[in-house]
């Protein structure tokens, strides 16, 4: 197949998972990438398998100083322009007759315009419905706001209003013309039924398990992954911890590739104030990444409801022992008691579960070499084989891949 590649992603998962699929796509297919000025370059680099990088202008402009209300002017001009970078795309796809484009996400909208304006057959994988409107975690006013920015988001919440409005319409009118919709996970898959009123194919995800080995020391501290948001939950690891007897109690290390100041600024006072000791590094390279993997002591995990999770997966890829809350797409890949220990969102039971596997490290090297294990049949090629089942469906094509969706 010709495959047109289309995202507009920032840094972080979504981005990785589709970098790591395509890469196993280009084995077999001819993949070109068609993206916007504003996506993260940086973070993934898409010439490790595309044929062609198209990147089209469209950057969104910055508020200006005591712009008031024109800076809410300025961004819905910015969502008209975003929709005719959508409309050239398309142009440009159909053009050159592909036989189905991939479509992945969009900082702005979540499912890009594209979809909206092009006729070559689409999947769209949805990493997550705009969980904003879905989850009070998950909008920016839930997390740690300073008086100045409490008083400007209610300045501002009549326009916030208008734009969000144009912003759902035009990403429901996105995702009911994509031929097929892909997704991460069962729970994923669940709030694109309630909220889109479609159903969608559970292609899980992966991980590599040579970049993430079993991890080759304990360096005593306690690992969690995620950009450094209100909904990611660190409040609730760092609550948990607090309930430790200060003997037992390591040393947390967050590792985001986005950080909100405003949520770090909280997150480290709070740490001091509860006595557990916290490190935040931001925007660290592959290598360290997996050289924070194998060195932790133990993984932990507390996002609100998070889709899919390929933090956890590559937690258990390096042997750790989990301690998860029990919510979301982690459910399907972490098997309580076997690979680690869910809990519900409760300190005193998060703190229970840690303290048990601190307590005995037989116990935590068992929980670690039963994830390795169970994180092998987890593989990027049984993902891509998924993916590239369902395209061959969209382009009318007939493939047999041996891999159930």
């Amino acid at each position: 197949m010709r495959i047109a590649l289309v995202h507009n992603h920032p840094s972080g998962g979504a981005a990785r998972a589709i970098h790591e699929l395509c890469k196993r796509l280009a084995q077999r297919h001819e993949i070109d990438v068609f993206t916007l000025e504003s996506a993260d370059r940086a973070f993934v680099n898409s010439h490790e398998y595309a044929g062609s990088v198209t990147v089209l202008p469209y950057r969104a402009r910055g508020p200006k100083r005591l712009g008031l209300y024109l800076n809410d002017m300025r961004r819905y001009q910015d969502l008209d322009a975003l929709e005719d970078a959508y409309a050239h795309m398309s142009e440009q796809i159909d053009a050159a007759r592909y036989d189905a484009a991939l479509v992945s996400a969009c900082q702005f909208l979540q499912a890009p315009s594209v979809l909206a304006y092009m006729s070559t057959p689409a999947a769209y994988y949805c990493h997550e419905p705009p969980r904003r409107f879905l989850q009070d975690e998950c909008r920016p006013d839930s997390g740690p706001l300073t008086a100045y920015q409490r008083l400007r988001s209610f300045w501002h919440k009549p326009a916030e209003s208008l734009l969000d409005d144009v912003t759902k319409r035009r990403d429901q009118r996105n995702v009911a013309r994509a031929r097929a919709v892909l997704t991460n996970s069962a729970h994923t898959a669940s709030l694109i039924r309630g909220y889109y009123a479609r159903d969608a194919h559970v292609c899980y995800l992966g991980v590599d398990a040579e970049r993430f080995p079993p991890r080759r020391s304990d360096g005593g501290y306690l690992l969690s992954v995620g950009a450094i948001e209100h909904h990611k939950g660190f409040e609730f690891l760092i609550e948990s911890l607090a309930l430790l007897s200060p003997a037992l109690r390591p040393p947390l290390l967050i590792v985001g590739n986005h950080v909100n100041e405003g949520v770090a600024e909280h997150l480290r006072g709070l740490a001091m104030e509860r006595s557990v000791s916290l490190e935040i590094r931001a925007r660290v390279t592959d290598v360290e990444l997996a050289q924070a993997y194998g060195g932790a002591r133990a993984f932990v995990y507390a996002p609100h409801a998070e889709p899919f999770g390929l933090a956890v997966l590559e937690a258990m890829s390096a042997q750790l022992p989990v301690i998860a809350v029990g919510e979301g797409g982690v459910t399907e890949s972490v098997i309580d008691g076997i690979t680690g220990l869910l809990t519900p969102r409760d300190a005193p039971a998060f703190a229970a579960a840690l303290t048990a596997v601190l307590a005995d490290e037989q116990a935590a090297r068992e929980l670690g070499r039963n994830g390795r294990e169970v994180a092998a049949s987890w593989t990027w090629e049984s993902a891509a084989r998924r993916v590239e089942a369902h395209l061959s469906v969209v382009c009318g094509e007939i493939l047999h891949t041996g891999v159930a969706s």
